[in-house]
């Protein structure tokens, strides 16, 4: 079983420590997803921050205030969303490839091959599930191919 150090290597997500419950909630939250991943292996991840301000007056600073994890398997896409002053535990749920409706694409053509810059899917349960934090078309093109793989 993936352990949740791991995930966060390949998230590539890097926490300033500003927010207060930041850190902890994180882990909380690699650990939900690593317990639905279980023994599959991930064939596409995208992980983002959201950014705020956090504290009041000459002390506020900006900083993570939320945290959002996708990973595709064999199974489906798990998804979590956390926001850092939410009191809950991160909640990591399996969304079942059979709920997927629709694969939505935007690519740029600029050179010689076509080039995603988003990718979100529209389920009949979860509604719509972007991948914003994924900025690296090889990683786009492999949540693209995994989704077709899967829904078909």
């Amino acid at each position: 079983m993936l352990d949740p150090h791991a995930l966060h290597e390949q998230f590539h997500l890097a926490l300033t420590g500003t927010h207060p419950d930041a850190s902890a909630t994180y882990r909380s939250a690699l650990a939900a997803v690593t317990m639905l991943v279980g023994d599959d292996e991930i064939e596409g991840r995208s992980a983002w921050l959201d950014y705020g301000h956090v504290g009041t007056g000459a002390s506020a600073r900006e900083s993570e205030i939320a945290v959002h994890l996708r990973v595709l398997t064999r199974s489906g896409i798990i998804r979590l969303d956390q926001d850092f002053d939410f009191n809950g535990a991160p909640d990591a749920h399996l969304i079942p490839w059979s709920q997927v409706i629709r694969l939505h694409v935007i690519a740029k053509n600029e050179s010689a091959e076509p080039t995603p810059v988003n990718v979100w899917v529209e389920t009949s349960t979860a509604g719509r599930v972007e991948f914003h934090g994924t900025p690296v078309p090889r990683a786009l093109t492999a949540i693209i191919e995994s989704v077709r793989r899967n829904t078909r």
